[in-house]
Formats: C-alpha cells, structure tokens, sequence
C-alpha cells in the first residue's frame, strides 16, 4: 500500500513536551517532514498532531481535541475552590438572602425609617407613631410610640432618638417646628424643643442632633441635656 494512504492510529492526548524539531512540522517514515496541516502527507486529513500539542498546557486545564480548553474547568479554575474569587477576578453574583423571623405587620404607612441605638425605627403617618423593631428577630418592641404629629426624619444615636414633623403629605403643619427627643430603652419622650424655622432634616452623632431648617436658613444643635 502507498505510503500516503496509510491510516494513522489515535494518538491519545496528553501534554506534551516541547519536540526539539522547530521546523513547525511532524516527520514521517523516511526522514521527511510532513506539511503542515497534513496528516500521512495528505492534505485536509486533520490537524497536525505535533502541532496541537505545541501549546503548553497550563496546571489544572484540560487539552481537548483541536487545542480547546475546558471551559467549565477554567471557570472553577478562575473562580478558586470551594468557589472563591481568586484576586483579579470578581466575586460570584450570590442573591441576598432574607434574615430573622417573619416581619410584622405594620398598622400604618411607614413614612421614615432609621437605625441607630440598637433597634430600627420606623415612623407611621397616619397614626402619629413610632414603632422599635428588633434587628435581629424583625419584630416590633413595645407599644407604639405617640408622637402627637405625623413624623418622618428620624436619627438615633448615644441611646437617644431623634424625631421631627414630617415636611410632606395631607397631614403636614408647616407650623410645627417641633424636636422630640426619645429615650431607646424605655421609649418614652424625654424632651421636646423649638426651633425658629420649619425642621427639614436631622443627623445624630454622640448626645447630639443637628436639625437643619428653612424660613430662615439655619442649622441648629441640640443635646440630650438640653443644650442649644
């Protein structure tokens, strides 16, 4: 039988070493290379088995025919085991996951919510109140807080919480410039005080609260003890 019709046996895969020939090319009987992209010298047979295992092969990736990779190998590989980023690459997108009990239900709109203290605080409209929940359990603390006016921006800190008239909806007075101070634990009202414009916002730091507010301009600070 001619020599360029002989079959060629499989040659199972496996990495393979850098052939010392460099002439880009697989030798067949006799000492002649074969051209490239022939297999048994005839062209359009395959693809040179020299040449497909010319690419070095990295440590953990699988050489398929044809020089592919195993693409699902390298996404383990890239994204490490037990399936942490490795550095340079992002984290896996994970979707959040709901923590604590089952939430109550709120007997109102809640038009403002805070954390601060130890608890979340949520401000409900209609009924002029202001509820602590458990962070931890999502469950309401207490009997609802009675604010005497509708609330929204809230701020708690250094055990104290912080409420003024909400500044939207049906139920706002624009004549209210009114602070309420709020003991965490206990939930009861502790303090009340004025300003000379209408509350806009607030932020609590320490035993402080800052209150800015319009007609006219002014950003006002108060204490727990009372100071301005």
């Amino acid at each position: 039988m001619p020599l360029g019709r002989r079959r060629a046996d499989p040659v199972p895969l496996r990495p393979c070493q850098r052939s010392p020939d460099r002439t880009g090319s697989a030798a067949r009987p006799g000492g002649r290379p074969h051209p490239r992209g022939t297999v048994g010298g005839q062209p359009g047979r395959g693809t040179d088995l020299h040449l497909r295992h010319r690419r070095p092969v990295g440590e953990g990736h699988l050489q398929a025919a044809g020089g592919q990779r195993d693409r699902r190998h390298d996404r383990r590989r890239r994204c490490g085991l037990g399936g942490q980023p490795r550095p340079g690459h992002p984290a896996p997108h994970r979707s959040p996951q709901r923590t604590g009990g089952p939430p109550d239900r709120l007997a109102s709109d809640p038009h403002g919510v805070a954390f601060g203290s130890g608890f979340v605080w949520v401000a409900l409209y209609h009924q002029s109140t202001i509820v602590r929940v458990d962070p931890h359990t999502n469950r309401i603390l207490g009997p609802p807080i009675g604010a005497g006016f509708p609330t929204e921006p809230l701020a708690s800190a250094g055990g104290h919480l912080w409420a003024i008239p909400s500044t939207g909806g049906s139920l706002a007075d624009p004549h209210l410039h009114t602070v309420l101070e709020i003991d965490a634990q206990s939930g009861r009202i502790v303090g009340s005080y004025r300003t000379r414009g209408r509350p806009q916002d607030l932020v609590a730091a320490g035993d402080s609260v800052w209150v800015a507010t319009t007609e006219p301009n002014e950003l006002v600070r108060f204490s727990s003890s009372g100071a301005r």
